[in-house]
């Protein structure tokens, strides 16, 4: 439908049937006007649209996290991105191997897939922000608890401590 389209990159739509996620819905969507549909025993709604429409096309990217099960094959079919749930660079290159295979099994580039990581600086130290580069992460995600809270005085004390190092 044009709303999951939008929300969910719905040129992939037959792939998330795969994974349950659209299963649920009898979907039904009148082509010419491209308005979602949706009527069952619990649920009847028609004409919903959705604004703004995403830049991005084919649609927006669709980031897969974790690493379990059969995560590293979705991310390998389906996904542009894949947030690691590493603690740190070592456990990520760890995480790396099974991202690869999955990878290489369907003739997927695995450098194609934007990788982004929890970064803890007390933990790891700043050197490590090149440990992760050179692993192929292109996005680290510093939580706030990580620099004090995030208040304007915790932040700027980062930017100045840390950041500025970095860049």
């Amino acid at each position: 439908s044009d709303v999951q389209q939008q929300v969910l990159a719905l040129p992939r739509r037959n792939h998330l049937h795969e994974f349950g996620v659209l299963d649920f819905l009898d979907l039904g969507v009148d082509r010419d006007e491209g308005l979602p549909e949706h009527r069952s025993e619990f649920l009847s709604w028609s004409g919903f649209k959705s604004y703004p429409i995403p830049v991005q096309r084919p649609g927006v990217p669709i980031i897969v996290g974790g690493s379990k099960g059969k995560v590293f094959e979705r991310i390998a079919k389906l996904g542009d991105g894949w947030y690691a749930p590493s603690g740190n660079v070592a456990q990520l290159a760890e995480l790396l191997t099974p991202l690869r295979k999955a990878c290489a099994a369907i003739g997927h580039d695995p450098t194609s897939v934007e990788i982004s990581a929890m970064w803890i600086p007390a933990a790891e130290g700043i050197d490590a922000v090149k440990r992760y580069a050179d692993l192929g992460v292109s996005r680290l995600v510093v939580p706030t608890f990580a620099i004090g809270g995030s208040s304007d005085e915790a932040l700027d004390r980062f930017a100045g401590e840390v950041l500025a190092k970095i860049r």
